[in-house]
């Protein structure tokens, strides 16, 4: 008769072993999701400390100043080390420290669920494999290779859901209030998630295992001194409950409260279809419209749910009580309550969007949980149900193998699936070539390192996993700047724009604004000096959209944006263009209206009210306003 019953896998202890396990994940998200300061998503984050560090910058500026700068402990983190001439040698171990805290975690959790070695390697493979780990909304665990608040709020929060699977109240509740510190979107989720939690744990299963003791009580009468015992337990429990929950919502309620302060100060200007056109349709549809998403962001989201699905069933069949059934039952809470939010989200803000709160409570990027609980599942009922351990290792390589096949299918097909141009595609791609190679070599570790664990003789299984960990390092090292980071679809920045930005910064007035193409997203970080408006930086509230949109107006001279060409990849592009042709008259008319004492363009500008500025490079000019 076949054992259904669930058991933990016992592989030998070799922490030399498990360290090169959590190694191979760390190099493995490095190479796919690189690393950087200052570009993309640093070129808004970054500003609020800047300001805070030096409140000479960025005076004038509308969305620095006039705006919710919603990341309140970031920018005062950021701040501190502006002040001290530390802040990228910070980032960067605090990059690499996030990264190797995600792994860690992930370990844990797969050691939890009765998972090993080769299904924590096997879950990062299909992990990577589904877009590079990214979610619904286009949402990933490192989203951009950077120190994002966010970012820390997502590994705080996994932190969080691994400590609660292994009861360990406290420090779960320890993560769950710096996820909410962090980041305001984690502080709402964090609070509804915990009190889920709590409520089903002390209510429903407190409440039906006090009904089991009741009754087999009644039939064991010498039990009753036992569950005296077990009261005075539970009320110790209890106690620790009440802290626990204090810890974990205190910060995210204090967070929500700011907000909610800020929110309701402000009137709503914008009627919510004109907002939505804006904000949702316009701004973010990679975030917000699931009309807009690939085919293939669905694909690789949904895939791994299937044999997830399998694993949870061969959990539930069961009905011995055991701690790593328990350590289950926890992780399909979580997980049903993470589905339950993305249901929410793709009705209420996706199908229909009954409400610009809802919205930007950004519910998709929490389809990053899901997704990865879902591989790791995948992983476990792979290993542990449906193959034998020769077999196993015949699918790591297999994984291996496709994740090289994977990268020539790309250069390929990528196009079609992600909707950026063959030309765009095939020139990344040509620029990621190193890359590509370098994690195609570093897929085989996993295959590698379980050839290592099974060799007998100590000194020399721990030599060779050193030797690979080590080599792995070097790897890093030499490739840093060259070959890291597969999926960083970022173009490389204009160096004539770059050097006009430097001279800005050493040769201009420190609280004077710049009208620049909307399409830009470097000049604020590069030159530290405020400019009129981009596409980039946008307000949160809705009372303060209308501004954001007359900018833009105003300095494109478009009166619908709507009519400008959609698609994040795109949109910068069509607004340069706009810029590029507008004339002095009405760039000097925006310029006035919004207090800015410069213009920069691309093409010379005719009229006796601007001056042409000298500057080291051509590609660029610069114009001062006469007064």
């Amino acid at each position: 008769m076949e054992n259904n019953s669930i058991r933990a896998v016992r592989p030998l202890k070799d922490p030399w072993a498990d360290a090169l396990s959590v190694c191979i994940g760390c190099v493995l998200m490095l190479v796919v999701y690189g690393y950087q300061f200052g570009r993309s998503n640093h070129g808004v984050y970054l500003l609020d400390g800047i300001h805070k560090a030096d409140p000479t910058l960025f005076t004038n500026d509308w969305y620095t100043t006039q705006t919710f700068q919603y990341h309140a402990i970031f920018g005062w983190i950021t701040a501190t080390l502006l002040k001290l001439n530390l802040i990228q040698p910070v980032f960067l171990i605090g990059y690499l420290a996030l990264v190797a805290w995600m792994q860690l975690g992930w370990f844990r959790l797969v050691q939890q669920l009765g998972g090993d070695r080769r299904t924590y390697l096997i879950s990062v493979l299909m992990y990577l494999l589904s877009a590079g780990g990214t979610g619904l909304g286009m949402y990933q665990f490192l989203q951009d290779g950077c120190m994002l608040p966010s970012n820390i709020a997502n590994v705080a929060l996994l932190w969080g859901i691994v400590q609660w699977i292994r009861d360990r109240r406290i420090s779960s509740a320890i993560c769950f209030g710096i996820a909410g510190l962090f980041h305001l979107n984690h502080s709402v989720v964090a609070v509804g998630l915990w009190c889920v939690l709590i409520a089903w744990t002390e209510f429903i299963d407190r409440g039906s295992q006090a009904s089991w003791m009741k009754g087999f009580a009644e039939e064991q009468p010498a039990v009753a001194v036992e569950n005296a015992t077990i009261r005075a337990h539970r009320s110790s429990r209890n106690v620790r409950v009440y802290l626990a929950s204090a810890i974990a919502l205190l910060p995210a309620l204090i967070n929500i409260a700011i907000a909610a302060r800020l929110k309701l100060g402000q009137s709503d200007t914008m009627p919510l279809s004109e907002w939505l056109d804006l904000y949702v349709r316009f701004r973010h549809p990679h975030h917000y419209d699931p009309r807009s998403w690939p085919v293939a962001l669905w694909a690789c989201f949904l895939w791994p749910v299937i044999p997830a699905c399998f694993a949870f069933a061969a959990v539930l069949r069961q009905s011995t009580l055991s701690p790593l059934r328990r350590a289950w039952r926890e992780m399909i809470k979580i997980a049903l309550v993470f589905h339950g939010l993305l249901i929410v989200a793709l009705l209420f803000a996706g199908v229909w969007y009954v409400s610009g709160t809802l919205v930007q409570m950004s519910l998709y990027r929490f389809s990053i949980f899901p997704h990865l609980i879902a591989c790791t599942a995948a992983s476990w009922w792979l290993c542990h149900r449906l193959l034998s351990p020769t077999r196993q290792r015949s699918v790591m390589l297999i994984g291996s193998l496709s994740t090289v096949l994977l990268v020539v299918v790309l250069y390929q097909a990528a196009p079609l699936i992600t909707g950026i141009s063959v030309e765009g595609m095939r020139a990344f791609i040509n620029a990621k070539v190193k890359s590509a190679a370098l994690f195609c070599i570093i897929a085989f570790m996993p295959v590698v390192a379980d050839f290592i664990a099974v060799v007998r003789a100590d000194k020399v299984r721990r030599g060779l996993q050193i030797g690979a960990m080590v080599a792995l390092g070097v790897v890093c090292t030499v490739g840093w700047s060259k070959w890291i980071g597969l999926i960083q679809v970022l173009d490389e920045d204009d160096r004539s724009y770059l050097t006009l930005c430097d001279w800005v910064r050493d040769n201009t007035p420190r609280d004077a604004v710049f009208l620049v193409s909307p399409g830009e997203s470097a000049f604020r970080l590069q030159a530290n000096r405020a400019i009129v408006v981009n596409f980039k930086s946008v307000p949160q509230l809705n009372a303060e959209m209308p501004a954001w949109r007359d900018r833009l107006r105003d300095i494109l001279g478009v009166p619908d944006l709507l009519k400008i060409t959609r698609g994040f990849t795109k949109v910068g592009v069509a607004m340069d263009g706009l810029y590029d042709t507008r004339m002095a008259p009405g760039l000097i008319d925006a310029a006035r209206k919004y207090g800015a004492g410069y213009i920069i363009t691309r093409r010379t500008l005719e009229d006796v009210r601007l001056r042409l500025v000298p500057t080291p490079q051509d590609d660029y000019l610069l114009y001062e306003l006469r007064r």
